[in-house]
């Protein structure tokens, strides 16, 4: 019997070029992740429908009660649903951002611009401690927003 790892390699080492389906799903999740993160005027039209999708996702927990406060779940502390019994979002979404968990990716510049920094949202801000409680929501913020 010829093990599927050989049948995987090169024709020069003796295996048949045998495609990894699941390795290459996986690239092209992790290539629409990074289209999807690309935030320069190169931004895909489709990313903007996704933004629009994945916001009308989040879980109660968050505490996320205004849909024009929630911008990005990698530029801000809160996650879309991604389970399967508690969600809606498109399948397509869930992986990618399942890909984005498993990967860890997340918004660390070594050094950001003051443009940079100002230009992020200030609500559900990343840097904000966990066990802080922040009044994002309250009415003063709200008025704010």
């Amino acid at each position: 019997m010829i093990s599927l790892e050989t049948l995987q390699q090169h024709p020069s080492a003796g295996g048949k070029k045998l495609l990894n389906l699941p390795a290459r799903n996986h690239a092209i999740t992790l290539m629409k992740c990074r289209s999807y993160l690309d935030f320069s005027t190169m931004h895909p039209k489709w990313a903007l429908l996704a933004d629009h999708l994945i916001c009308q996702h989040i879980p109660k927990r968050y505490h996320v009660h205004d849909a024009q406060a929630a911008i990005h779940p990698l530029l801000q502390q809160w996650k879309p649903a991604l389970c399967t019994g508690h969600s809606t979002l498109l399948a397509s979404l869930k992986t990618m951002f399942k890909a984005t968990l498993q990967h860890n990716v997340n918004f660390s510049p070594l050094a950001p611009s003051p443009d940079l920094q100002r230009s992020l949202p200030i609500w559900h801000h990343l840097s904000i401690a966990t066990d802080c409680k922040i009044p994002n929501n309250d009415k003063c913020a709200v008025c704010h927003q």
